[in-house]
């Protein structure tokens, strides 16, 4: 009886066991649950945009040129008896020797000219002395006929026929010889005027090479007519050189202007500059290392022509106080600036498309709005306000951006 009560008892504990097992199993499993569908949207960084007045900036890089330079060249063929303390590269001033041509020929010719000047001065005052020889000679006969015309006068005035036909005849012989006498006279005087003229043109002739000799001897010293920077030199003493032949160059370091580009987007709003950017200020920066040196430069010309090929046109620009800090050569920075006088809105580049629209965020949609672009600018693009202001604009470029697209802002984004 004992070991019956024992088994029921033991059974009745596995049971129960087992009831105990279930039901923690049961309680333990997973809950079954359905899955939520939740929808992301793309996030886009936004600000907001603001209107206020600008400048216009047209960015560029151009090249220090000078406004000056001539080829160093003599006018007429020559040897060089001496150079000047010039090398390539080297400075001069105004006035400094460059080279001298030998004088031997030019002072040869002044030599022969004078002499010959001298012969004809003295046959100009012979002509002259005779000429007036023979006016007074002239004078003389004429009073002589006078005398002879009265005395012919007074005995044909006389009554009675006193006087005989063989005195008068003689009177009217003699006042005929004077009459060929003042002929011959007169044309004497004119041959010998002829003679004056012709040394006096001569004289003058001469007086022209001799100038232009003494001219040339000055010119055998070439002096530099600016002060600058000798290049190319080719030049020696005792050198044969050939008329105008070229012995090297000088630049002009006082008067440099900076030759530099413009085209594109640019030259669009080069032309909404006063007078397309002429006696514009401009700033030129030159950067040696972590050193730059500044100045200003003021544009006085442009080429004539667009460039077809660029789209563009090249301006120069006369540098002002530069000291010779910004030597010739140097590569520069340009920048034109345009105060406008109206409130526009600066957008970066990366939040336009096609140049033609943006996209603002109104609520959880997206905008499209055509704009219109006045400049295009180093740090973004300047447009007209057409009811932009206070509008956030979306600054970030989605793959498949489209009108009426939800999106979501970037938390702290504006």
């Amino acid at each position: 009886m004992k070991i019956f009560s024992k088994s029921v008892l033991l059974s009745i504990f596995i049971l129960l066991a087992s009831l105990a097992l279930y039901f923690v199993f049961v309680n333990s499993k997973p809950e079954a649950h359905s899955k939520k569908n939740i929808t992301e949207f793309p996030l886009v960084e936004t600000f907001v945009l603001e209107s206020k007045y600008y400048s216009s900036n047209i960015d560029s890089f151009g090249e220090i040129v000078t406004t000056k330079e001539i080829d160093i060249k003599y006018t007429y063929s020559g040897k060089i008896y001496e150079v000047g303390n010039v090398s390539d590269g080297s400075l001069i001033k105004k006035g400094d020797l460059l080279f001298r041509i030998d004088t031997f020929d030019i002072e040869n010719e002044i030599k022969q000219i004078e002499a010959e000047k001298k012969i004809i001065s003295s046959n100009i005052d012979k002509f002259t002395k005779q000429i007036s020889s023979k006016n007074l000679y002239i004078k003389e006969v004429e009073n002589q006929k006078n005398i002879l015309s009265k005395q012919l006068k007074n005995k044909l005035n006389i009554a009675g026929n006193v006087i005989s036909e063989n005195a008068l005849d003689e009177l009217r012989l003699s006042l005929s010889r004077l009459d060929e006498t003042l002929i011959n006279i007169k044309e004497l005087i004119d041959i010998l005027h002829i003679d004056l003229e012709t040394n006096k043109i001569k004289l003058n002739k001469l007086n022209i090479v001799l100038k232009r000799h003494k001219n040339d001897l000055e010119k055998t010293y070439v002096r530099a007519p600016f002060s600058g920077h000798i290049q190319n030199i080719k030049m020696y003493e005792g050198q044969e050189i050939f008329k105008n032949e070229i012995l090297g160059k000088l630049k002009d370091t006082k008067n440099l202007e900076v030759k530099f580009f413009i085209g594109g987007e640019d030259y669009n709003n080069l032309l909404k500059f006063e007078n397309r950017g002429i006696d514009k200020v401009i700033k030129v920066k030159w950067l040696v290392g972590k050193k730059e040196y500044v100045s200003e430069a003021i544009i006085t010309r442009l080429d004539g022509e667009i460039n077809q090929d660029t789209a563009g046109i090249n301006l120069y620009a006369k540098l002002v106080n530069n000291n010779n800090e910004i030597p010739i050569g140097a590569f520069v920075e340009i920048n034109m600036k345009r105060i406008l006088n109206f409130k526009t809105i600066k957008i970066p580049n990366s939040a336009v498309f096609n140049n033609k629209y943006i996209y603002l965020l109104e609520g959880k949609y997206l905008k499209r709005k055509q704009i219109n672009i006045i400049s295009e600018e180093s740090d973004g693009l300047l447009v007209e306000d057409i009811d932009l202001k206070g509008k956030l604009i979306v600054v970030t470029r989605l793959s498949e951006m489209q009108d009426n697209m939800q999106v979501q802002s970037l938390e702290g984004s504006y």
